[in-house]
């Protein structure tokens, strides 16, 4: 005999409860008001990799999905990443490609079975930075390997440096495009 579960019993499996939208509760003068998640944007072609960058780390089984993970996709997958690198100081493509490669598959955890990984504490941050800079405008993959280069703290910001990519030389690019689409726009 199965019973209809209840709201209390969704909620404790992870789902919302019937009739409950989804968004954060924001208390103001002591009343709940319900606010919607900011979602970010990315350009169709960043959406695609960050995917591919996801799927890269789940047939690894690697339990959590890194800057890393995101930065050897882009390498691999999309030839305007490969350019935007080497104007920014890149000469050895393919040993960079190697070494991430190296790196990931010998320094991350793996889970035993496959799990869906979860995003690194950096890479969320790297995203809110993002989303915060940016406000209403597309995240591209140019802004995203500013964020992952200039951050020192990372295996790929050290390996980017390690060959020569110069990360103030992607984020003047990255604001000559941006500037070159608002002129365009008028």
């Amino acid at each position: 005999n199965k019973t209809k579960p209840n709201a209390k019993s969704r909620s404790r499996r992870g789902l919302p409860a019937k009739g409950r939208r989804r968004g954060r509760i924001v208390r103001k003068n002591g009343r709940a008001k319900r606010r919607k998640e900011e979602e970010m944007m990315f350009d169709s072609d960043l959406s695609y990799l960050l995917e591919k960058a996801g799927q890269f780390a789940y047939s690894n089984f690697h339990e959590y999905l890194t800057s890393e993970h995101v930065l050897f996709v882009l390498v691999n997958l999309n030839e305007e990443t490969r350019d935007i690198l080497a104007e920014a100081g890149l000469t050895d493509v393919e040993g960079l490609k190697s070494d991430l490669k190296n790196y990931l598959l010998q320094t991350n955890e793996q889970v035993p079975h496959h799990k869906q990984p979860r995003m690194t504490v950096l890479l969320e941050q790297i995203f809110k930075e993002l989303n915060t800079e940016l406000k209403d405008k597309n995240v591209g993959i140019r802004d995203l390997l500013f964020k992952i280069a200039a951050r020192g703290d990372t295996y790929g910001a050290k390996i980017l440096e390690f060959y020569d990519v110069e990360a103030q030389k992607i984020k003047q690019r990255a604001k000559d495009d941006r500037s070159e689409e608002h002129t365009s726009e008028l």
